[in-house]
């Protein structure tokens, strides 16, 4: 994915802008590594509340089943409390089996970055490919299967107005997310 706003890959570039023409980067540590470290934070720390920082979680689906399913059958898994980020384009993320797998495995979060419900500002910055009934769509999904959702706005994007603005604030209001952030768009070094 090639959001124009986002510098996320800028922490892995060695000073080098992220721009839609720039390779992007992903890596994924293997998944005993992954349980290896959280049955460490749980057996050394009582840490049961994890995030992932990891804004694509989930892109690889074997390496999320593995991971959910590794997860599900560890004794400490009903205690865990994990979040993790999704893209509402992500196919998988309506899919109820997929969603349970995720719930038995501890995750108790998703954050999505629906960004703006206006299909012009969100094509215009390389988040296309979903409109507002996927976004209550993928929501109300993950929802029903006993996740809570974290949406992430952003306002002030390129073709942005007053009346975008309003439209999603209003989709916010109704789609009433157990947290939602909104972020006024600022251009970050990578991005």
């Amino acid at each position: 994915y090639r959001c124009s706003f986002c510098c996320i890959q800028a922490p892995f570039r060695d000073g080098k802008p992220n721009t839609t023409k720039g390779a992007n980067t992903y890596r994924l540590k293997p998944v005993d590594v992954v349980i290896s470290e959280i049955d460490w934070l749980v057996e050394n720390w009582g840490a049961y509340t994890i995030r992932f920082d990891d804004e694509m979680f989930g892109l690889k689906g074997e390496w999320r089943h593995e991971l959910c399913d590794k997860l599900a059958a560890r004794p400490y898994a009903k205690d865990l409390n994990l979040w993790a980020y999704g893209r509402i384009d992500q196919g998988w993320l309506d899919d109820s089996s997929e969603l349970d797998r995720m719930r038995a495995a501890g995750f108790r979060w998703l954050c999505y970055g629906i960004e703006s419900v206006n299909d012009v500002v969100r094509d215009r910055v390389g988040k296309g490919g979903y409109n507002s009934a996927d976004i209550t769509r993928v929501v109300r999904a993950t929802e029903g299967a006993g996740i809570e959702v974290l949406a992430n706005y952003i306002v002030g994007l390129p073709d942005d107005n007053e009346s975008t603005i309003k439209d999603t604030v209003a989709v916010a209001c109704d789609l009433n997310t157990a947290w939602a952030n909104f972020y006024s768009c600022m251009p970050y070094d990578g991005s």
